[in-house]
């Protein structure tokens, strides 16, 4: 609707997480042309080990087959992230309970970045989540 001033960040959640960031109607690359790279965000320094090899990234928290992964861990029969929303959705507690990690999860990181960028403040409310999924 051109409110926004052409800025918009795009957070896409699947079997990785990625986002895309438009500031005044162009792509922001960044410095090191890592503007987009929030997978790898550190969201719990003792969390579990991400396939990168760091400790606690989000993606080991909030991409799809960490949920999968965690639900199975939880006891829950999931063999799907999207199984895991829809058991949510169902008012499974265990479920909610996960979902609910996820979202705080990556909510944190997003505003990290806003906190580091204060563009992400106005594009907090433009930003695009993408359901994650296998």
């Amino acid at each position: 609707d051109g409110t926004n001033g052409g800025d918009l960040a795009y957070l896409a959640v699947g079997t990785g997480i990625a986002a895309g960031v438009v500031l005044g109607g162009k792509l922001h690359r960044g410095t090191r042309g890592l503007a987009g790279e929030i997978g790898h965000a550190i969201v719990d320094p003792v969390g579990p080990r991400c396939a990168c090899g760091q400790t606690g990234c989000l993606e080991a928290f909030a991409s799809g087959p960490s949920i999968a992964r965690r639900a199975a861990a939880a006891g829950l029969e999931a063999g799907s992230a999207k199984d895991v929303y829809a058991a949510a959705t169902g008012g499974d507690e265990t479920a909610c309970e996960l979902v609910d990690d996820v979202g705080r999860r990556l909510a944190w990181a997003v505003l990290r970045r806003r906190s580091r960028r204060r563009r992400w403040w106005r594009l907090a409310r433009w930003l695009h989540v993408r359901g994650a999924h296998p």
